[in-house]
């Protein structure tokens, strides 16, 4: 399914999927945990969390104590110790020991309690998780050029990962015979590997928390509390209400993936994004206290193009634009007091403010005067940051019709990830056309009004 959740991606019976979410809820509740919602399904079948009741900014959704968690606290301590004499080789820096161990505990962990059955502590979550969704591990080789062609996402460095937990696993091999167990493949931690990362938060597994789906970009309404809420005194992981929500309202939070390919690549889902936003980012120059103004994705990634903007641009972006095509933060400050950013052009500044007190004599005619001359400096400046930006979508489609193109035609078309590639191909190829033209218009109307 093309905007199918990895909660919703379950091949296993719908009957048996209940009864193992309903013995994980049961036991949660017994260790404490907070439940204020419940597992449902919308009109077009998607299962989700709902609010079981009215709820406030601030509440808490759900919270399981830490020891629910599968996370490196709470890894076996010979499988930790093995992570770690493999991570203590010469071939990891400080930083990269730092940063992997908890992956490693937490690929490996699942993996031997998942093969630990009912040994395991773990043993009602891991029945009540779904068989693992089409991430990008699974793509074909045509679709996996073509998906690094059109992004950063790359599986390079994840299947490095994974051979760092196929190693750290093998050191661990006397857990899997004690538990009955084949030793996991390489084939086994990659795909494992890829299943944590679409369920993974934090770096940890969360038992019912994970069954909260994702939101398209701006309209989450819940996030996720790994630290610092505690309820009776104990830690634990909450999903926290950002908005009041009725009774009945799905919660959903932010993946921190506002492209379908992305999105694609890690959960094997899209939410559609493949025909409504640009995977590709416009790259914005932004420097001083506009970086303040501007959305923190702008100033990391870049611009997303979106379908539903006229010119492609999203309007707090070409505000941006604007202001940093003027120059210094007192020449930007100056042409706001004098209304050059208002639609009307009405200046902001008060009639003593404009006229310096006086009446309409000659200070205050040079000072119009004066005001004029700016007024058509900043439009040329501005229209030339609009040609600058038209001529960048042109090179950029170019770039893509000769370099991504014969990429884009190589994958299947039959396959989800190939029919998806597709799709986001030509619809950033249509927003760059249209952003394209909408600067062009722009500049002709800023030197029309300036002349």
């Amino acid at each position: 399914c093309l905007v199918a959740y990895p909660a919703w991606n379950l091949n296993q019976p719908r009957i048996a999927m209940e009864s193992s979410e309903s013995m994980l809820v049961d036991e949660l509740k017994e260790l404490g945990a907070v439940i204020n919602v419940h597992v449902g399904t919308r009109e077009d079948g998607v299962r989700g969390l709902f609010a079981s009741r009215d709820l406030d900014k601030g509440d808490i959704a759900c919270w399981v104590p830490d020891s629910t968690l599968l996370c490196m606290e709470t890894c076996d301590e010979e499988l930790m110790a093995s992570i770690d004499a493999e991570l203590g080789s010469d071939e990891f820096s400080d930083a990269e020991r730092f940063a992997y161990r908890r992956m490693m505990a937490l690929v490996a962990g699942f993996m031997l309690e998942r093969d630990r059955g009912s040994a395991s502590r773990f043993r009602k979550y891991l029945t009540a998780l779904p068989e693992y969704p089409e991430t990008a591990n699974a793509f074909g080789a045509a679709e996996l050029r073509a998906l690094k062609g059109m992004t950063s996402t790359s599986v390079d460095s994840f299947q490095a990962l994974s051979k760092t937990a196929t190693a750290c696993i093998k050191r661990a091999a006397d857990l899997w015979s004690r538990a009955q167990a084949a030793l996991p493949t390489a084939g086994d931690v990659e795909a494992a590997f890829f299943f944590v990362m679409t369920r993974m938060a934090s770096l940890r597994l969360v038992p019912f928390c994970d069954l909260v789906n994702a939101a398209l970009p701006g309209q989450e309404n819940a996030r996720n509390d790994a630290e610092g809420t505690k309820v009776a005194g104990k830690s634990g992981f909450a999903v926290v209400v950002k908005r009041a929500l009725r009774k009945g309202d799905e919660l959903l939070i932010d993946y921190n993936h506002h492209d379908a390919l992305g999105m694609l690549a890690s959960y094997g889902c899209t939410l559609g994004l493949e025909s409504k936003r640009s995977c590709y980012r416009l790259p914005l120059a932004v420097s001083g206290f506009l970086q303040d103004l501007a959305d923190p994705a702008i100033m990391r990634n870049g611009v997303q193009l979106l379908e539903e903007e006229p010119i492609g641009l999203p309007k707090h972006a070409l505000m941006i634009l604007r202001m940093a095509s003027i120059g210094s933060g007192e020449e930007i400050l100056e042409a706001v007091q004098a209304g050059f950013f208002t639609e009307d052009g009405e200046s902001c500044a008060s009639p003593s403010e404009s006229t310096g007190g006086g009446g309409y004599g000659q200070e205050t005619q040079s000072r119009e005067d004066d005001l004029q001359r700016k007024r058509v400096l900043w439009a040329e400046k501005q229209r030339r940051s609009y040609e600058d930006v038209a001529a960048h979508c042109s090179r950029q489609q170019a770039h893509m019709e000769a370099e991504l193109g014969p990429l884009v035609a190589a994958v299947d078309l039959s396959t989800e990830p190939g029919r998806v590639i597709s799709i986001q191909y030509e619809t950033d190829l249509r927003l760059l056309k249209r952003c394209e033209s909408g600067m062009k218009a722009l500049a002709a109307e800023t030197s029309a009004a300036a002349a």
